[in-house]
């Protein structure tokens, strides 16, 4: 017996070498020079919900994470997000800037929509290059005003069998996975499926099947002897299927986890096949990606049977092959290794109470700190009846299962979602069905990939400077509205440049030539942002009408005959200072009695080089107490003012010594509250939008508006229900959304949540750490009002 742990392109070196004839070929995606060291990107959704109507947005956070490493993806800035119709007509598409594999948005779904089904595709430029990774893919529906109720159909059932290991075997005990659907892919529990030969003679009875029609029997054919599993529903209806049949001479895998530390593979063999190849060395595999383990099993008279340590195996899905000892796969079996140490998964710890208006739900989120992780994670808040929410996958299985399966199947997110021993259980009975998986070895594909998408970091800019003095000016100065993603760009012979940034639609991007002692001057020139032709999407609607995706049910039906399910029109007020230069410059408005707003202009600027200088200058009392920095009022008792930031409060030292270039309006109260209490009054900053060039600056720079750009992500907003009490809110509404909130191990974070009237909640919680660690867990809230 010898066993070895190699990676790919050892172990492909070495069975060429040994055996000398065609060297195994390891299933990776178009494998080209060392392309096992590239990075291959999964992708995962989560959407505020799954269920829609007119007038809503879809709110989702993106996760995009390395299949191999297991990290947050640090390859890829760009993330494509589209809704396509059922047709492969493409509606929306946004790209989204992605930092440390994160990133967040929202579609708004208006009147391009109309009932009924739609594709939501996730993808990156780069991963297109690899034939077996696929988008992220989500169904998602659009409901409207109907009174019928929907009622189970079974006019066709789906009964498959799945031998273990792909062969059964003669004379051997063998496992059979089983899975038993109805006509929209639900699962059929039952309890009543039977074995018969083909006399009809029952062989085998009270097979069952669990709620989502997966379940698993043995038997030990006869040679020569033909076997069917069949159900009968109440119904009447009858479905049957074939067991394929038994082989006498050959040779199948199977693979148990018993809930210790070691895996149990065993070749499933019979008497005969063992006396006819003893003394042959036959090997097990097993991979994952690009890391493999294999040892090689002399045949005797007893069946060979290999206990692994599970800590020699990557976590998560591999795939067992067997191999003759021509280099043959003989079988194959998928498993999940539930490492111990190695846990991907936490789950967070959660407490609440009503805020002191009553009104609202503070919840105080934290990792637990034996785990130690900082993850970024959203948040769905939704009511406890709701009907909205039905994932094809949570991140668990978009990025531990998705990647190596073949098939999305129903009921896919279920299998992670604990990791209770019954859920283990059925989850391998998942990956047996599955066989081969995506990857099956000897895949012919590999060798034809080629890296024709190349990644993508920023929004292209191409541009060509028609006066350029190449003899005095080789680079151009690009300054966007987010002044830290200023770049540079040399001049090529043709005076032709290209530069990656982080720009956002709607923004400016202000260009100037620099030369060679460091002057500015307003060029002429030619500018384009993105890519010259539109981009081809064959390959990705593809994935729209992909056959092996989550076959769903119509949309859930309301029995409610008068209530509209329109949305109203909602009108976003935005609170900003708009300032037209006019010949009186006037930049100081009285809001009321006590709040003035000040207009940050070019004076005030030169003059006053942070905020903490001007807000002295306006009569504001800036001094350091107990080591840290105050604003307060020069009114007695000097109350202290509140700091507000583009409407959240913020620490008072770091504002006071921004720039003051950096904001555009401040607003102000020093008036005394609470009955001479020294309750004081704010400091409310709103901060400038693009970036401030000095006036004489201005001159130097042509401005541009960027309509090819990512889309900014914005805050949440509620929808303007009609009613937040009625059957329709609490089936369909949404409650909040939080995209984007960083919780740690040390110190608790905490969320406000509005309550519409709901004396309970569901919170769908999923994330990510920097170290790939992910959270998904649903939290059924009750409160307790006051």
């Amino acid at each position: 017996m010898n066993s070895s742990r190699l990676t790919l392109a050892c172990i492909v070196f070495f069975i060429f070498d040994v055996f000398a004839q065609e060297p195994l070929q390891f299933p990776v995606v178009g494998k080209t020079e060392n392309e096992d060291s590239q990075l291959r990107e999964n992708i995962h959704l989560h959407l505020n919900k799954t269920t829609f109507i007119q007038g809503e947005r879809l709110w989702f956070t993106a996760y995009v994470r390395d299949q191999k490493s297991k990290q947050p993806s640090a390859l890829t800035a760009n993330l494509h997000v589209a809704i396509f119709t059922t047709k492969g007509q493409k509606l929306k598409h946004q790209k989204i800037f992605v930092e440390n594999g994160v990133s967040s948005g929202d579609i708004a779904i208006d009147s391009t929509f109309v009932e009924g089904e739609y594709v939501v595709l996730s993808w990156t430029n780069y991963m297109r290059n690899f034939k077996f990774l696929r988008p992220f893919r989500q169904t998602i529906q659009i409901v409207q005003n109907v009174n019928e109720k929907l009622t189970p159909s079974f006019d066709k059932i789906q009964l498959e069998v799945f031998p273990e290991g792909g062969n059964l075997i003669s004379g051997c005990y063998n496992r059979v996975g089983i899975r038993l659907t109805d006509t929209f892919g639900n699962g059929i529990s039952s309890k009543n499926l039977e074995i018969v030969n083909e006399d009809g003679l029952r062989i085998k009875n009270n097979i069952a099947t669990n709620h989502i029609g997966y379940g698993s029997f043995g038997i030990s054919p006869q040679p020569n002897e033909r076997y069917w599993l069949q159900f009968r529903h109440l119904n009447g209806a009858i479905a049957k299927a074939e067991l394929p049949p038994a082989e006498y001479l050959a040779a199948s895998l199977s693979v148990e986890d018993a809930g210790t530390s070691e895996v149990i593979l065993k070749m499933v063999a019979s008497n005969e096949f063992l006396k006819k190849n003893m003394g042959q060395d036959y090997l097990f595999a097993i991979y994952q990606n690009d890391e493999i383990f294999w040892e090689t099993m002399n045949l005797t008279n007893e069946v060979p049977v290999l206990a692994i340590n599970k800590n020699l195996l990557p976590f998560g899905v591999n795939t067992a092959v067997l191999f003759s000892p021509e280099m043959i796969p003989l079988a194959r079996r998928m498993f999940f290794n539930h490492r111990e140490g190695k846990k991907r998964q936490i789950t967070m710890v959660l407490e609440q109470c009503i805020t002191s208006s009553g009104d609202s739900l503070q919840i105080d989120l934290r990792v637990p700190k034996e785990k130690g992780a900082s993850v970024l994670t959203s948040i769905s808040v939704l009511p406890i009846d709701t009907k909205a929410y039905d994932p094809d996958h949570t991140i668990f299985s978009s990025l531990m299962l998705r990647p190596f399966i073949a098939s999305d199947r129903q009921f896919d997110a279920y299998f992670l979602e604990s990791q209770n021993r019954q859920r283990r259980f059925e989850l391998d009975i998942r990956l047996l069905i599955e066989g081969w998986g995506r990857y099956k070895w000897g895949e012919k594909e590999r060798e034809a990939a080629a890296f024709t998408f190349a990644s993508e970091n920023g929004i292209v800019v191409n541009g060509k400077l028609i006066d350029a003095d190449l003899s005095k000016e080789k680079q151009v100065f690009l300054i966007p509205d987010e002044p830290s993603d200023m770049a540079y760009a040399v001049l090529e012979s043709d005076k032709s440049f290209s530069a990656e940034m982080r720009l956002f639609v709607g923004d400016s991007l202000n260009i100037s030539l620099l030369g060679k002692n460091g002057s500015l001057r307003k060029p002429k020139f030619e500018l384009e942002t993105g890519p010259v032709v539109q981009k081809r999407f064959e390959d990705l609607v593809a994935h729209v009408h992909d056959t092996s995706a989550v076959k769903r049910s119509p949309p859930p039906l309301l029995d409610m005959d008068e209530m509209s399910l329109g949305m109203d029109k909602r009108t976003i007020f935005l609170e900003e200072v708009t300032v037209m230069e006019k010949k009186k410059r006037v930049n100081k408005f009285l809001l009321s009695p006590s709040i003035q707003a000040n207009v940050i202009g070019d004076l005030e600027i030169k003059r006053y080089k942070t905020v903490r200088n001007y807000l002295r200058r306006i009569g504001l009392l800036v001094e350091i107490k107990k080591g840290l920095m105050v604003v307060s009022s020069l009114k007695f008792p000097n109350p202290r003012l509140s700091i507000i930031v583009n409407g959240m409060p913020a620490q008072q030292g770091e504002v006071l010594n921004m720039p003051l270039s950096s904001v555009q309006t401040i607003v102000y109260s020093d008036k005394l509250y609470g009955g001479g209490r020294g309750i004081g009054g704010f400091v409310s900053i709103v901060l400038r939008q693009g970036t401030y060039l000095l006036p004489e600056y201005r001159d130097k720079f042509v401005k541009f508006l960027i309509e090819n750009g990512y889309t900014r992500p914005q805050e949440y907003f509620t929808p303007n229900y009609p009613d937040n009490r009625s059957l329709f809110f609490r089936n369909y509404g949404a409650i909040d959304w939080k995209g984007n909130i960083r919780v740690g191990s040390e110190f608790p974070t905490s969320i406000t949540i509005p309550l519409p009237y709901q004396n309970q909640l569901n919170l769908y919680i999923e994330g990510m750490g920097d170290d790939g660690t992910l959270v998904s867990q649903k939290e059924e809230i009750g409160i307790n009002p006051k």
